[in-house]
């Protein structure tokens, strides 16, 4: 090893551990930024599932007929829970709804009121169809839900 001349300054072994430190805990803030973002994915990537199953049983529901079985008064429950692509899912917990922490499993019913529009001729000619989508959201370690409403007149 040669000898450091006259004037010559290196590094030492504590700057050099500071400097790492400082390094470190730049960087382990930056891994939790990245995670962060996974996460928000995730959940934007459930959300727009959940909507889209949402609209979808909406359109089938309004192409029914007004009499239709589908469309009387009350709450009405898929028999199964759904996967991100419409499809049928087995629940963990076994019954529909019951998805516990399995994460992009997606619970729909719909609640249909029926009111009267038409003060001229009396007769309830309005259903209300409120279609609900809820799954467990593994990024918020919650149940989040997605509502989308229509309606369907008798003529």
């Amino acid at each position: 090893m040669r000898q450091a001349a006259k004037g010559e300054r290196g590094v030492t072994l504590i700057e050099m551990m500071v400097a790492l430190a400082i390094f470190s805990v730049g960087a382990l803030g930056l891994v939790r930024l990245l995670y962060a973002s996974f996460e928000g994915n995730a959940s934007a990537k459930h959300f727009t599932q959940a909507t889209t199953l949402a609209q979808a049983k909406l359109d089938a529901l309004m192409m029914l007929r007004y009499d239709s079985p589908a469309l009387t008064v009350g709450v009405h429950n898929e028999t199964t829970n759904i996967g991100g692509l419409g499809t049928p899912y087995n629940a963990i917990g076994g019954a529909a709804g019951a998805f516990n922490a399995d994460d992009g499993t997606f619970a729909r019913s719909w609640t249909v009121t029926e009111s009267d529009i038409n003060t001229t001729n009396p007769g309830n000619d309005l259903k209300t169809i409120t279609v609900q989508v809820r799954w467990y959201d593994a990024a918020l370690r919650g149940t989040r839900r997605v509502l989308v409403v229509g309606g369907k007149s008798f003529q």
